[in-house]
């Protein structure tokens, strides 16, 4: 697709074409071509992109940034936003707040659907629901929006509006390019990273921010992509406004192992602060979603003014009482109030339809906390202990990763924030308390309780999640391997050796599963001592036969076959008869189908990548190939499900081809309860000599 960009169209020499421009192209396509054989062709391009979508997420960024500097300005003066609120006369404090939130609960109203989310809850469920595709409208109102919100006073953070500026912009480009899902869902979080690493000074942590909570994997064609987008938007970002930590903080570190046990229990405190800031977000939006139309804003608002008026430290995103806690010590009364207002002030914000992030108000509150059991710890003096600062630093990872559920981009933002490693051990300690605390008690995190609301669950909604709320009946195959239970015992043995030593179940005459018969217990009866005469099925099956019900799931199955060795299990339907069986394969084979990506496996269908004449590479082990051949005659009417081709001659069907009345091919999945036409045909995977041996069936026909 690039190499139609770069090679196609106008040409060196071309009329219309400057000398200048022409040198330009060239570059570029040499540029290219290198990276194409440094990466490969395959790797190379999404590489690009992502480096694209890094770099105009950091020029975004820092025009987002600037936005919002320019409004806090006007709101509050240049310089510190505390001290221009203080300057400023106590009518205009009350109501500055207001002016913001009226303004983005206006945009939201206006230009958001009630069925859609911005933010970082949106890009979630756009990854994982829409295909990455998130609205250019979303980016627009959002920026607006939490531009306003902040340099008013707004108490939110301005992570969010940058994650969406990454990822709208990573949206917009797969679009342009015409990504397929998958590499625009990639895209999409490529852009989180970059915007989230731009944001605040902290590449790494971008890239685990969108690996563990826009993505929820890492696999490794995703994570390099990922990866170079964080890091071009960050470089872009400290080339335009410098590069130094967000917090200056002294050198801390672990005094003593015994101390782990104090930072374990602020840990403990930590993950029930997360989830009281998850709760009392919502049950204040809630309350204030009652409010009959514009009260709701007003009073959310003028409510923030009024603990503004008493604590001007919750003004706008809060970086400077972080910094205070920090570096120098604060009185445990204050450090009590400035944790309860921010919660206060950031629950009434978010409610009243302000918009703006709460990652940054969870490490105000985190800071907070953790530097009140700094000071109590000290003051008790019953183990040695670090200084209050150290507790804050750990208090601000804990809070965070309790109210996100992301433990690894805490830890990493945290330390990317202040570049202090000297209290490692605790930070990671607490952090992991804290996240197992609130998971325990909330499954829900700050941002996917916002998409639960609306009904949409994201677990739910993935691909493991649905292959193992799957029923069985989907999954299973016809019983085939049947006796009866009067059949004699020789009898029982040829039919096992012709089945290759395959499973056989016993039935009675209404067809309910009585009993199996596997290779193993024969073994065990004729070299024990020769059966006397007269033994049939019913002697030589064993009686607790594992099974499944039709109406069970996957994960049943699965937690049947961790308990057994065995390759397959019967399913009976509620009057206990045989209806078909489940095998480990076919449940890892549709583990394979559902959940690889095609690239991942070397399978894939030979055609040729746009604007070059090179094609995909058919990837296969030796002695296997991938074809296409005529339904056979003797096929026609029955379906896949009857036929049991996997079974029978050990090919997988990867789909099947039609020719439309139109005259155009279409390929379409297999369904195995759909009855096979004439004049279909399927493309099949398997070992060479038995696709030749179906084949052979066409001709037979």
């Amino acid at each position: 697709m690039l190499d139609r960009a770069v090679d196609g169209g106008y040409h060196p020499g071309v009329v219309g074409m400057s000398p200048t421009s022409a040198r330009m192209r060239s570059r570029l396509r040499r540029y290219w071509h290198g990276v194409r054989s440094l990466f490969g062709a395959e790797n190379a391009y999404p590489l690009l992109l992502a480096s694209l979508v890094g770099a105009l997420a950091g020029f975004g960024v820092y025009g987002f940034r600037a936005l919002v500097d320019m409004i806090t300005s006007l709101s509050f003066g240049s310089g510190s936003v505390v001290e221009g609120a203080e300057l400023l006369p106590w009518p205009v404090r009350l109501t500055l707040p207001v002016v913001g939130i009226v303004i983005a609960w206006s945009l939201s109203r206006a230009f958001i659907r009630a069925d859609e989310d911005h933010g970082v809850s949106g890009v979630m469920e756009a990854v994982a629901l829409k295909g990455g595709r998130i609205p250019v409208r979303a980016l627009v109102v959002n920026t607006i929006a939490s531009s306003v919100t902040i340099g008013t006073g707004g108490s939110v953070g301005r992570e969010d509006p940058t994650i969406q500026i990454g990822s709208s912009i990573g949206s917009i480009v797969g679009r342009v390019f015409r990504l397929d899902e998958h590499h625009m869902r990639v895209l999409v979080a490529s852009g989180a990273a970059g915007g989230l690493g731009a944001a605040f000074n902290a590449p790494v942590g971008g890239v685990i921010f969108a690996v563990e909570i826009i993505l929820g994997s890492a696999a490794i064609r995703a994570f390099s992509p990922i990866v170079a987008s964080s890091v071009v938007a960050t470089a872009i970002t400290r080339w335009l406004l410098g590069d130094t930590p967000a917090f200056s903080i002294p050198e801390v570190a672990l005094r003593s192992g015994i101390d782990l046990v104090n930072y374990a229990v602020l840990g403990l405190i930590a993950g029930l602060m997360g989830v009281a800031l998850t709760r009392f977000l919502y049950g204040m939006k809630d309350r204030l979603a009652a409010l009959p139309g514009l009260a709701t804003p007003v009073v959310g608002g003028l409510l923030v003014g009024l603990i503004g008026l008493v604590t001007p430290e919750i003004y706008g995103i809060g970086y400077e009482s972080i910094d205070v806690v920090l570096r120098q010590s604060t009185p445990m009364g204050a450090l009590a109030l400035l944790l309860v207002a921010k919660l206060l002030a950031t629950s009434l914000t978010l409610g009243g339809g302000g918009s703006g992030g709460v990652l940054v108000p969870s490490l105000f509150i985190g800071v907070m906390l953790g530097g009140l059991w700094g000071d109590i710890v000290n003051q008790v003096e019953l183990l040695p202990t670090g200084t209050p600062a150290a507790y804050a630093l750990v208090g601000m990872a804990a809070v965070a990763s309790s109210a996100l559920h992301a433990p690894l981009t805490a830890i990493v933002v945290i330390f990317e924030l202040t570049g202090n490693y000297g209290v490692i051990l605790p930070v990671m300690l607490g952090t992991i308390v804290a996240s197992v605390v609130s998971i325990s008690i909330e499954p829900e995190s700050i941002y996917t309780m916002r998409l639960l609301r609306r009904g949409v669950h994201l677990r739910d909604h993935s691909k493991a999640s649905a292959i193992l709320t799957m029923p069985v009946a989907e999954v299973m195959t016809d019983a085939t391997l049947k006796v009866g239970p009067s059949v004699p015992f020789g009898e029982v043995v040829d039919r096992l050796l012709a089945a290759a030593g395959k499973p056989h179940y016993v039935v009675d005459d209404e067809g309910r599963l009585l009993g199996s018969i596997h290779l193993g217990r024969v073994k065990s009866l004729i070299g024990r001592d020769s059966p006397p005469k007269g033994t049939t099925a019913a002697d030589a099956m064993v009686r607790e036969t594992e099974s499944v019900r039709t109406h069970d799931d996957v994960e049943t199955c699965l937690i049947r076959f961790s308990s057994s060795d065995l390759p397959e299990l019967p399913v009976v339907d509620g009057q206990g008869k045989l209806v078909g069986v489940i095998r480990r394969r076919d449940i890892l084979e549709l583990y394979n189908r559902k959940l690889l990506d095609p690239s991942e496996w070397g399978v894939v269908f030979l055609q040729p990548e746009e604007g070059t004449g090179a094609r995909r590479r058919i990837e296969l082990p030796e002695g296997y190939s991938m074809d296409v051949i005529d339904v056979a005659p003797t096929f026609v009417g029955r379906t896949l499900r009857d036929l049991d081709l996997h079974n029978r001659y050990d090919v997988l069907v990867l789909g099947i081809r039609r020719e439309t009345e139109d005259g155009s091919i279409h390929v379409v999945g297999p369904d195995v309860n759909m009855p096979l036409a004439r004049g279909a045909e399927l493309v099949v995977e398997g070992p060479k000599e038995r696709i030749a041996e179906l084949r052979s069936l066409v001709f037979a026909g």
